[in-house]
C-alpha cells in the first residue's frame, strides 16, 4: 500500500512539474511576444502623422504625372496644364457643392485635346496612368469582402487580443487614413 501513495505521489509531483514548465513555457513566449511587438512599434505624434499624410497625398498626386513626363509622354508644361485643369474642375464642384451622377461628367482632359494642348493619344495614355495610380492607391472596399485575410482576426481567435482592442485598433487605422 506504501508503495502505491509513493508512486502515486510521485506521479502527482511529475505531472505539477509538466504543468508549471507549461505555464512557464507560455509565460516565456507572452514575454518574447511583447518584446516583438516593442520592437516592431513606433511611436508618431498626431501632427507628424498629419504631415506625412498630406505629403504622401501631394506626391501621390503629382506622381503620374511625373513618371509621364519623366518618360516623355508629356510635357511639363502639359502636366502643370493638365493639374490646373482637374484642380479648377475640382473647385467648380465645390463651389457648386454638388456633383451630379445623372449625366456624365465632362472629362476634363477632353478640353485640353480640343485647346490642342495634348493630343488624342496622350490623353489616352494620361486617363489609363492615372486610373492605374488610384487602383493602386484605393484601400480595399471592405474587410468582409476583402479575399486577404484580417490579421487581427487570428490575434483575437488566439486570445492575444479582444475583439474590441482590435474595432480600437481598425477605427484607428480608419481615422489616420
Amino acid at each position: 500500500m506504501n508503495t502505491i501513495s509513493n508512486t502515486q505521489s510521485t506521479i502527482d509531483l511529475y505531472a505539477l512539474k509538466k504543468i508549471q514548465e507549461a505555464k512557464d513555457l507560455e509565460q516565456s513566449q507572452i514575454e518574447d511576444q511583447k518584446k516583438q511587438k516593442e520592437n516592431d512599434s513606433i511611436l508618431i505624434s498626431q501632427q507628424a502623422l498629419q504631415a506625412l499624410g498630406s505629403s504622401t497625398q501631394v506626391a501621390s498626386n503629382n506622381s503620374p504625372l511625373e513618371s509621364l513626363v519623366a518618360a516623355g509622354t508629356i510635357t511639363q508644361d502639359q502636366s502643370d496644364a493638365i493639374q490646373s485643369v482637374f484642380q479648377s474642375s475640382g473647385k467648380a464642384i465645390q463651389a457648386s457643392g454638388t456633383y451630379s451622377n445623372k449625366a456624365r461628367p465632362q472629362n476634363p482632359l477632353d478640353s485640353l485635346v480640343t485647346a490642342g494642348t495634348i493630343t488624342q493619344e496622350q490623353e489616352d495614355i494620361i486617363q489609363s496612368t492615372l486610373e492605374a495610380a488610384m487602383k493602386a492607391n484605393r484601400p480595399s472596399q471592405d474587410a468582409s469582402t476583402s479575399t486577404r485575410p484580417n490579421p487581427l482576426d487570428s490575434l483575437v481567435t488566439a486570445g492575444t487580443i479582444t475583439q474590441e482592442q482590435e474595432d480600437a485598433i481598425k477605427s484607428t487605422f480608419e481615422a489616420a487614413m
